[in-house]
């Protein structure tokens, strides 16, 4: 069998550790589709969307810390890879996103599905690679996974034109590994200064964004928040980055009621910030309004480009945050009596955020957002992975759910909806052996819902529960503070989820009260098949 640049492309991924390649077949991606017919490195996963195959490949890299890989074909099948793209370009995932162009020999004339991909992929990607040199197609793939896996990751394009895919090579991959992990070196003077700053602040608070995931379990954030007596905020939808369970832990911050009043009133009184892999987003910092006047900024980050973008820092630290915090724990030395009076202070909010993260009980024949995330609580184990879809429904798992692992949480940022399901999917196939649960509200829900097909086919189960009150969430409730409660392009048809479902083959049940969703959880957990919980909710219960 001849040796393509198919086979050199894919080979080289290979190298990387990525087990799975997430994608839709199209004209001009076939040479690269047949290889997997011959090479079991890695294994296909044929998705019902390219939406739902970029998304598989963003959740299975937020899951494993691999590059996740898309592919797909020219034009249509390439535009339908964008909103997830974006997505994982806000996100920081490292999805290598390879595209079958049209043939070498009629690009520029205007082509059947003929589109100038790296114009159109320029804005959701870092970096964007054109193959048309056959013998260096295992190098420039070499380097696109480089450019995805350095610095901040994010997505990358690989483009190879269908005739080019077909070119027989010689076998001579690179085989490069994947880069390391930058260490810390800093001035005396400067280290110093820093140090200063930790032990001279009464009330330091630590911002935890999506840069300080700890795939490893060293748990470096809490070591750090137990010697220096700091209190813990996540930034927002990043509630698996420190536990619930945490006495330093006061919650996710974020705009408006996404934020309980305990979080809120820890950045207010905190003197000292230290933000770890936190770009300060819109939602983060309630629209650029996080009120740091007067405040010290100590700003940890990989990326040289978001030290200072937002807030410019007093300390401004370009490293892996491990090494720079492993240092502090080392370095820093806090007095007895100041270690203690920053433990009173975070105890007294702790008491607070306890107090206004307990579930209400509300009484009544229906079922309320607070009975699913109640049943939730209940049955799921810590090591359950939750991923939600974009919606106002989100707030009852960033408020009410209690996340105490690390890399059990994954949402669209980005505001993807259709996220939920397929990126659930792709970090089952990253742990097979967990339980995953996918959050959507109906809007996200029936935007991808095809995918249970890919679930149920490739026989990874996930459990996903609707929040199902045919109306979309956000908007609603702007329409209704913004435009005099004038619902237009807001409300829908109810949709029987459940059925539909069980049309791809997965387990579907409807659920009204709060005991059937106690059992409809225990019975998902039971059953061996991919289970979808229809939970039938009025639309008093938007927000929490």
């Amino acid at each position: 069998m001849a040796y393509l640049v198919a086979d050199a492309v894919l080979n080289e991924l290979a190298g990387y550790g990525t087990e799975y390649v997430f994608g839709y077949p199209g004209g001009t991606n076939l040479a690269l589709f047949d290889v997997f017919s011959r090479n079991q490195s890695m294994k296909l996963v044929l998705a019902r969307h390219e939406q739902g195959a970029v998304h598989m490949a963003d959740g299975y890299s937020r899951a494993t810390g691999k590059p996740g890989i898309c592919l797909v074909s020219r034009g249509v099948g390439a535009a339908n890879t964008i909103l997830g793209l974006h997505n994982a370009y806000q996100e920081s995932v490292p999805i290598i996103t390879i595209v079958g162009q049209v043939d070498s020999d009629i690009l520029y004339k205007d082509a059947f599905e003929e589109i100038d991909l790296e114009t159109l992929f320029k804005p959701v990607t870092k970096y964007q690679i054109e193959v048309f040199q056959p013998e260096r197609a295992a190098e420039l793939t070499g380097r696109a996974i480089h450019f995805a896996m350095s610095g901040r990751k994010r997505p990358v394009l690989i483009s190879i034109p269908g005739d080019i895919a077909r070119v027989e090579v010689s076998p001579k991959n690179r085989g490069e590994q994947l880069p390391a992990e930058g260490t810390l070196s800093l001035n005396k003077k400067f280290n110093s200064e820093v140090y200063e700053a930790l032990e001279s602040a009464q009330r330091p608070l630590i911002i935890a964004g999506g840069g300080a995931k700890d795939y490893a379990g060293e748990n470096l954030l809490a070591k750090f928040a137990q010697i220096t007596g700091s209190a813990v905020t996540s930034a927002w939808m990043r509630n698996d980055i420190f536990p619930y369970k945490d006495p330093h832990y006061l919650g996710m911050l974020g705009t408006g009621f996404r934020s309980m009043p305990a979080t809120k009133k820890a950045l207010a009184e905190a003197d000292l910030i230290i933000a770890v892999g936190c770009r300060f987003s819109e939602n983060t910092t309630s629209r650029y309004q996080l009120g740091l006047a007067g405040k010290t900024l100590i700003h940890i980050d990989k990326d040289q480009e978001e030290i200072g973008k937002i807030y410019p820092p007093q300390f401004g630290i370009c490293g892996n945050y491990k090494a720079v915090l492993a240092d502090m724990c080392e370095q820093v030395s806090v007095s007895q009596d100041r270690h203690k009076s920053r433990e009173t202070w975070i105890s007294r909010l702790r008491g607070e955020y306890l107090e206004q993260t307990a579930l209400p009980e509300i009484n009544g024949d229906s079922i309320t957002p607070y009975d699913i995330i109640r049943s939730m609580n209940n049955h799921l184990e810590p090591d359950t992975t939750i991923v939600t879809d974009s919606g106002a429904f989100v707030y009852f798992i960033t408020k009410f759910y209690r996340f105490n692992l690390p890399n059990t949480f994954f949402a669209p940022a980005g505001g993807s909806m259709g996220f939920g399901l397929p990126a659930a999917i792709g970090v089952k196939f990253s742990k097979p052996d967990k339980t995953v649960v996918a959050v959507m509200g109906d809007g996200g829900a029936a935007m991808t819902i095809q995918e249970l097909d890919t679930a149920v086919r490739c026989g990874k189960k996930v459990i996903a529960v609707v929040f199902n009150n045919s109306v979309l969430g956000n908007i609603t409730t702007k329409q209704i503070k913004q435009h005099g409660g004038r619902l237009m392009g807001s409300t829908f048809n109810d949709v029987d989820f459940a059925i539909i479902a069980r049309g791809f083959g997965a387990e579907g049940i409807t659920v009204r009260t709060g005991e059937e969703m106690d059992k409809a959880m225990k019975l998902a957990l039971e059953t061996d098949n991919t289970v979808l919980i229809d939970v039938k909710l009025d639309d008093r219960h938007i927000l929490p």
